[in-house]
């Protein structure tokens, strides 16, 4: 679903200082995360008993992935199995030699990953 939403708009684009940051992307994320939502429902092909892949927010934090960093990224609740899982995403592409762009998306954990606030 991120994929879908997010990759199409993000490929292209890059961070630029003072303009469009790391907080622009993860807000941005989760707008776009909520025009898919529409674009589902306008379709009809939402299903109204999946909920939990639709909170997307910004998320900041100290430290991701073990690297100390004042950030924001963006983050989403899954249901795994019954129990709930708290994803990390990097909206900022990775710029790969070959020219395609890659987003880095992680499993949130207590000892690599210093998460302040969570803002959907």
């Amino acid at each position: 679903m991120v994929n879908a939403a997010w990759n199409p708009i993000a490929k292209d684009v890059g961070y630029i200082p003072d303009i469009f940051m790391c907080t622009n992307f993860a807000a941005t994320l989760a707008v776009a995360s909520d025009f898919y939502v529409l674009q589902l429902m306008a379709l009809n092909q939402l299903d109204p008993q999946v909920k939990a892949e639709w909170a997307i927010g910004e998320v900041w934090g100290t430290r991701f992935r073990g690297n100390e960093v004042s950030h924001a990224i963006a983050g989403v609740f899954l249901d795994i199995d019954g129990y709930f899982e708290m994803w990390l995403m990097e909206p900022q592409p990775e710029r790969k030699e070959d020219g395609s762009v890659d987003f880095r998306a992680w499993k949130a954990d207590a000892v690599n990953d210093q998460v302040h606030f969570f803002k959907l």
